[in-house]
């Protein structure tokens, strides 16, 4: 399992005693995520994904010594006499047949097909009731690691290859997972190619883009602590000769042709192909299912506030301290809550929301004279003080609740929010933005999508504007590890179809000086994370968004603010 940063070297070829050596110090370092592998495909020892399986007379298929067998699929199967399936045989859409005295060790499946036993011939037990749909995942398995494969850039490319009877051919294969790219590979008569694992413990992925034709006799072997299961040998064209008396370790996976194994073939892994797969008389198969899977191509789930995204205002670490405001239009459920460790409201104040407190002191919420809160006031145990005409639609303080705890993990939910947009590539590097008063600046995105900024400071002077001007669908991210500082009649205003729930800006940081948002005739236009600081807005301005703070949050009064919740961050 393999993640995204590819660490490339170019080969270096040595001999060493006669043998042609390729050395590849190239790797892919390997993680635990997203890891793509053949799935389903991985029960199969021999499958066809369009075609038959044919197995001739006295061939063995999917034959191991400890663990499960592998089972055998394709449209129609067919086992020649004396021959041993050593798993499952599974048919969908056609029939089994089962050649005089062979046998299939695991169950004969169809899918309303026949199954047909010759003298002597049996399966351990029968159905015709099909697989469960194990065959039709394993197919789509099978695609889904092919086109990865197909889009992952090679660890190293080599010329068409032609092995010899003598010398032989060596690979030497570093660490993690190598993607060797070859045109064509031409394994002489009674050639050798050997795939050497350097103790290193990789694997290693042979990308053959057309054919690879195998002489009588020739063989490909492993050393150096690779075994079968840590090779797949790919094919893109097809195999057009496969002699006798053959040695292959490793998955043969040959999505766009059929596949015959010659005549006393050994192979050690399986075999995967799309029209129907041979494997001739006295051929043998000891199934080895590969460990070798590529970094996975899923993406990681978009960035969010996470328990912080459902607040217009929060103070994940601190007191919410505000004015006579107007907050959370518009109306529930699209209204925003409102939370801090105690909240405090002036008179007269309107919250669509609900208002959260997580202290458990009481006071734990204070509501000034007049004052209404339109859905549920929370705490953790502590009271709800109402000043003369003041209400909540409902309370609980019950410490338990699930408000309250939602509050709790705000604050950590913040703090990786902010971690984690601070680590997005950069896509702009400015600096320091300072507007003077009554002058204006804009901001234009490079491209569509995601738009990282990053600026050391942002400073607003009196009635100054900065304009965002990106299309809609456009996402913007500021990060900013200084201060955030704007001034009264200020306006963050945006243009050319963005929307305020596109806009974050991320104040990085611990420090001293609040991130301020000035005061009357002054307009924010998106969402303020400020993970680790006070916030302070003044008397007067509108905010159209949301502001997560870590410290307390003052706000002074006449404060109008609409919940527009930022959008998950790809």
């Amino acid at each position: 399992m393999l993640k995204d940063i590819k660490h490339r070297e170019r080969r270096i070829r040595v001999m060493v005693a006669g043998v042609m050596t390729l050395v590849f110090a190239a790797f892919i370092t390997p993680t635990s995520a997203g890891a793509v592998t053949l799935g389903d495909a991985l029960a199969f020892s021999a499958l066809s994904t369009s075609g038959d399986v044919d197995i001739n007379n006295v061939a063995k298929v999917g034959i191991t010594l400890i663990g499960p067998q592998g089972d055998v699929g394709g449209q129609n199967v067919t086992l020649g006499s004396n021959s041993l399936a050593g798993g499952e045989v599974d048919a969908d859409p056609g029939n089994i047949t089962v050649g005089n005295f062979s046998s299939v060790k695991g169950e004969c499946v169809t899918n309303g097909g026949a199954i047909t036993l010759l003298l002597g011939a049996k399966c351990h037990t029968q159905s015709s009731g099909g697989d469960g749909g194990l065959k039709a995942q394993a197919i789509t398995d099978v695609g889904t690691f092919v086109t990865t494969l197909l889009g992952e850039t090679p660890t190293a490319t080599l010329p068409a290859l032609t092995v010899k009877n003598y010398p032989g051919t060596t690979l030497t294969i570093g660490a993690g997972l190598n993607i060797i790219e070859i045109p064509s590979v031409t394994l002489n008569n009674s050639s050798t190619l050997t795939l050497d694992g350097g103790g290193l413990g990789g694997t290693v992925v042979l990308q053959i883009d057309t054919t690879l034709k195998i002489g009588s006799g020739a063989r490909i072997l492993l050393k150096g602590g690779l075994s079968a299961a840590d090779v797949v040998i790919y094919v893109g064209g097809s195999i057009p000769t496969w002699g006798n008396t053959t040695t292959v370790n490793g998955t043969v996976l040959v999505p766009n042709a059929a596949v015959a194994a010659g005549s006393g073939a050994k192979v050690f892994g399986a075999i995967i192909g799309d029209g129907n797969v041979t494997f001739l008389q006295n051929a043998g198969l000891t199934f080895e299912p590969t460990l070798v899977d590529l970094p996975g191509t899923t993406p990681p789930p978009p960035l969010t506030l996470g328990n912080a995204a459902s607040f217009l205002l929060v103070a994940t670490g601190g007191n919410a301290t505000l004015g006579n405001v107007t907050l959370a239009n518009p109306a529930f459920p699209n209204s925003g809550d409102i939370g801090g460790e105690s909240d405090v409201f002036g008179s007269n104040s309107v919250i669509q929301g609900n208002v959260i407190a997580s202290s458990g002191a009481s006071p734990d919420v204070t509501l000034g004279n007049f004052s209404k809160v339109k859905q549920t006031c929370y705490t953790a145990g502590g009271t709800v003080a109402l000043g003369s005409g003041a209400s909540c639609a409902s309370t609980d303080t019950s410490a338990a609740n699930a408000a309250v705890s939602r509050l709790n993990g705000s604050g950590p939910d913040a703090s990786s929010f902010a971690a984690a947009a601070n680590a997005f590539p950069v896509d702009q590097s400015l600096a320091a933005i300072n507007i003077p008063a009554s002058h204006s600046q804009m901001v234009t995105c490079g491209h569509s999508g995601r738009n990282v900024i990053d600026t050391p400071s942002i400073t607003m002077g009196g009635s100054s504007t900065l304009t965002i001007n990106c299309a809609s669908g456009d996402i913007v991210v500021f990060n900013v590890p200084g201060a955030m500082t704007l001034g009264a009649g200020f306006t963050i205003a945006l243009t050319g179809g963005i929307t305020a729930d596109s806009v974050v800006f991320n104040v990085e940081g611990i420090a001293a000086t609040a991130a301020l948002i000035g005061g009357t005739s002054s307009t924010f236009n998106g969402t303020l994370v400020a993970a680790s600081r006070n916030c302070q807005v003044n008397t007067g301005a509108a905010i159209n968004g949301q502001l997560v703070c870590g410290g307390n949050v003052t706000v002074g009064a006449n404060l109008t603010a609409t919940y527009v919740p930022l959008v998950p961050i790809p």
